[in-house]
């Protein structure tokens, strides 16, 4: 039977999608989507069979419901043929980075980083990446094939999500099949595959009448009623699989294709395949039927040994068995134990009663346990059924859980240990699990991880134990908004402490300080803040947190104390190793960036990330990430702040991490793109954020609040923009009267308020702005105040303040608000009527807006500088200070020697990457290769 009938469109598109198969476009990633049977995994093996005609290497897997609990099962699948290969002799393939996802392929966990709780997350993934870069770099491109990715586990979703924005440049291609009406194993992983724009989709059509025609006069033989053809159309939907089984149910019950027989159809259709499955094992042995069986408990690719135990049958009548199946289309003929169609096993699945689906779980892993076999298999039958009350039970799904945390895999070692606490055992043994399942899942859900850490801490009377379970508990409270709560747990385990448990109690407390900065309903709590400020914060991880938060309280209150006391918890790295991204140390940053000591902030967030990538935390990398592009957002580096937030949200989506860090770092990134005059853009990544109505009261939607209204004010929705930037100030101003240093709410509420014609109030909060400025004496946002009051000002007083802007900003690594305020200077001593003396002001304003690639401020200083008989000298900039800090750093590494490869593999990004930093540092700088770069940039 053609079962590719009425497929000549889709056909064409894979033909196109292949196309040549070492030109990558933009679409590299082919999803198939449809029902069961419709033809999905025809089309793979269409796109395959293209693929290897072409010269590609095809990389095959097929998900499964009941593997949906391995870790990384389909990546494993797909690339276990490579890596076996490299173990035996094929070179590179484990090369660099990829060397960390050799552990995956082995028994056992692999050991990665220092951080068990997330230790491969990052490691894995982008090593995983780099097995493909370095199989393609032996010159064949890949095609990877995955069939049925609605059943794919969550730690492969995880790495594909990673792997799409990193296809540019990389001759790789996937071809995958999703069942469209079938739940999926995670709907935001699947559909972040779906709309992103490497993303093209096929969705093949049902067969029409005409087809459905063809098909029974060719295989029935048979002249066919055309009232009983359109009925087989009708019962059947078009479906070419629902067809095929309904044209053999009709052969082999001898049923003619006549108009008398139609009432017939319903019943033979309605369960085609389930009787088609049923019909052909009636024509085999009995074993047959047993081992076809235990193969669909054990799941697709089961060991015929295993299916054989499963049977009761010695293994030689299993083999015989095996091949009776191959032979009557129920398995592949490949001599796997894999079903033909997914919807067979299904079939056979369906046909066990609950209580006997049970009785075989159970003893599925009981064999795999008796004969060794991996703990993730065992657990994956375990958690398919009741509690079994024995202790082996318990040891394979921690066992389980423990290898899916030391490979990244968060949320599959959630589940495991959440069957895990279904198991009798005591209470000592139950604390344990649950602070595992609390540590798993602090990655996955917050609200699941405090359920389980509360019900530890009431199983602990240990005092230092229950203090570090105080400590995660807290944490994930304050994530989840319950700062109420986290102060109630943490000062219950605090005096619980003995005395010289001093570094504990410190920590405990830096988290209960960290409280009001989170939720404004524990303002009160501020009250303990002269007492801890009188403490002498050891040189520990809890008396370093603690400096740390005090630092960002004093910061808001223009405490002079709080530069020294960040550096201090800051000074020698100890706490960036420590921490492990934990927020304390980012509320120290704030306090140092709030200071201008930018230089010191950059350090510690590329230090962050660094540790990051070497103990493959998600978490601190995104963290790192998204609190690096504020970093570079205060140096005027707009670009760099869009690719460090790009990647920060990227990684959130990779983990799953939909918390109160990312309206932060959806701030930045809309900020970036506001200045770079791409206020679509801009829009579409505060949307992106969903965030709740009414707003959340933290201060993470403060930052989003704020950058809407700036947005909202350059769109002319002045109004909202008002309101945006007040509710920004009332989740700010309690925390202190110098609120303003980072988030500028007051200058943004003053400007709207000088647009609505509500001068007088304009004025009063811009004045009341720079008090508070003037008082903190950081030259940022001391230049910022002055630039605010000068826009509302009039007169003299403007280009006072103007000018005072500029000289206080001269030597500040604010270039952006430097070249803002030479602008506004420029501005006013044109309109003033002095454009001679405005000219060079505006020049070198458009010079710097430019080189912080602002084109928003470049276009307006443009304008003015030709309206004041200016020229502007250039719109593009070359020469070595032309060059981003990231084109100038590759181009550093390039001059000292380093390849594409090793540059890429040093700097975690991809070979593409540094292609086009590459590119646009010849460009900028006027040379054709790297053997120029030496010369050019030792003169600069």
């Amino acid at each position: 039977m053609d079962l590719f009938l009425e497929r000549e469109s889709e056909s064409a598109l894979l033909e196109e999608f292949i196309g040549d198969s070492v030109a990558v476009g933009q679409n590299q990633v082919l999803v198939c989507e449809g029902p069961a049977g419709i033809g999905k995994t025809r089309l793979m093996q269409e796109a395959v069979s293209v693929a290897g005609a072409s010269g590609m290497s095809v990389l095959g897997a097929r998900c499964s419901e009941l593997e949906q609990g391995f870790t990384y099962g389909v990546v494993r699948q797909l690339l276990e043929p490579v890596v076996f290969s490299a173990l035996s002799g094929s070179a590179g393939i484990l090369a660099g980075p990829a060397e960390a996802t050799s552990g995956l392929f082995s028994s056992g966990a692999p050991a990665i980083g220092r951080h068990p709780v997330e230790a491969a997350s990052f490691a894995m993934l982008h090593g995983l990446y780099w097995v493909l870069v370095n199989l393609t770099s032996q010159g064949k491109p890949v095609l990877l094939a995955i069939d049925d990715l609605q059943w794919c586990d969550e730690s492969s979703l995880r790495w594909l999500t990673y792997l799409l924005p990193r296809l540019e440049g990389l001759p790789v291609k996937l071809i995958l099949t999703l069942r469209s009406e079938a739940p999926v194993s995670s709907d935001l992983l699947i559909s972040q595959i779906l709309i992103d724009q490497a993303t093209a989709r096929i969705i093949p059509a049902p067969l029409s009448a005409d087809a459905t025609t063809d098909l029974l006069t060719q295989e029935l033989a048979h002249e066919v009623d055309s009232s009983f053809s359109s009925a087989c159309h009708r019962e059947t939907g078009g479906n070419p699989l629902l067809l095929r089984q309904l044209i053999n149910t009709l052969i082999s019950e001898k049923v003619s294709p006549a108009r008398t027989n139609i009432p017939l159809l319903h019943e033979l259709g309605a369960s085609a395949v389930a009787r088609m499955v049923r019909l052909r094992l009636s024509r085999l042995s009995t074993e047959a039927g047993e081992l076809a069986r235990s193969a669909a408990i054990l799941g697709d690719g089961t060991e015929l040994r295993h299916a054989a135990a499963l049977s009761d049958m010695p293994f030689t009548t299993a083999a015989s068995a095996a091949s009776e199946l191959a032979k009557a289309n129920i398995i592949q003929p490949d001599g796997s134990l894999r079903f033909v169609h997914p919807v067979v096993r299904a079939a056979l699945y369906a046909e066990l009663s609950p209580g006997s689906q049970y009785e075989h779980h159970d003893r599925a892993a009981r064999l795999l346990f008796d004969t060794g076999a991996d703990p993730a298999r065992i657990a994956a039958h375990l958690v398919r059924i009741p509690p079994t009350g024995e202790a082996w039970a318990v040891a394979m799904l921690r066992s389980a859980a423990n290898e899916a945390l030391a490979r990244g895999a968060a949320d599959v070692a959630a589940g495991f240990l959440r069957r895990c606490l279904a198991e009798p055992m005591n209470d000592t043994e139950r604390r344990d699990v649950l602070v595992e399942a609390g540590t798993a899942s602090r990655q996955v859900d917050f609200s699941m991880a405090s359920d389980y850490l509360y019900e530890a801490i009431n199983l602990t009377e240990e005092p230092l134990l229950r203090a570090q379970i105080a400590d995660m508990l807290g944490q994930a409270l304050v994530f989840t908004m319950r700062g109420r709560e986290a102060v109630s747990v943490l000062e219950a385990a605090a005096e619980r402490l003995p005395p010289e448990e001093t570094d504990a109690r410190q920590h405990l407390e830096s988290v209960i300080a960290l409280a009001p900065l989170t939720d404004l309903s524990l303002q009160s709590l501020t009250e303990r803040l002269p007492r801890l400020q009188q403490l002498e914060p050891g040189s520990g991880l809890g008396g370093r947190s603690l400096d740390c938060v005090l630092a960002g309280h004093e910061m808001f209150n223009c405490d002079p104390r709080a530069l020294p006391r960040a550096l201090r918890a800051t000074a020698d790295g100890v706490l960036v190793q420590q921490a492990n991204g934990e927020i304390p140390l980012f509320i120290a940053c704030l306090a140092l960036a709030a200071s201008d000591s930018v230089d010191e902030v950059m350090k510690i967030f590329d230090a962050v990330i660094r540790q990051a990538h070497r103990h493959g935390s998600l978490t601190a990398l995104a963290q790192g990430h998204g609190w690096r592009a504020l970093g570079w957002m205060l140096s005027g580096q707009l670009t760099e702040a869009e690719s460090d937030a790009r990647e920060s949200i990227q990684l959130m989506n990779v983990g799953h991490q939909e918390n109160v860090f990312k309206p932060f770092v959806a701030s930045q990134l809309a900020e970036s793109l506001i200045e770079q005059g791409r206020l679509a853009e801009a829009q579409a990544a505060l949307e992106n954020v969903q965030t709740p109505s009414p707003v959340p009261t933290s201060g993470s939607y403060g930052w989003l609040l704020k950058t809407r209204a700036h947005l909202l004010r350059w769109q002319g929705e002045t109004e909202q923009a008002l309101a945006d930037a007040l509710a920004c100030g009332e989740r700010f101003d309690p925390h202190g009267p110098n609120s303003s240093p980072l988030v500028a709410w007051r200058s943004e509420v003053a400007l709207c308020l000088h647009t609505l014609h509500r001068r007088q109030e304009a004025s009063d909060l811009a004045y009341n702005d720079l008090r508070l400025a003037r008082r903190w004496g950081a030259p940022r946002s001391l230049g910022r105040a002055l630039r605010t009051a000068g826009l509302v000002a009039v007169g003299e007083e403007r280009l006072q303040h103007f000018q005072e802007a500029v000289h206080v900003l001269e030597n500040s690594p604010a270039r952006l608000e430097q070249a803002k305020a030479l602008a506004d200077l420029g501005t006013a001593l044109h309109s003033a009527g002095d454009p001679r003396a405005a000219r060079p002001h505006l020049r070198r304003a458009l010079d710097l807006a430019i080189r912080c690639d602002a084109s928003l401020l470049a276009e307006h200083v443009r304008t003015e500088l030709l309206a004041a008989g200016g020229r502007p000298r250039r719109t593009v900039l070359t020469g070595p200070d032309a060059l981003t800090p990231s084109e100038r750093r590759i181009a550093d590494m390039a001059v000292n020697g380093a390849t594409n490869r090793q540059i890429a593999e040093t700097l975690y990004v991809t070979p593409k990457t540094v292609e086009v930093h590459l590119s646009n540092t010849y460009r900028k700088l006027g040379i054709t290769s790297r053997s120029d770069l030496s010369q050019v940039l030792s003169a600069s």
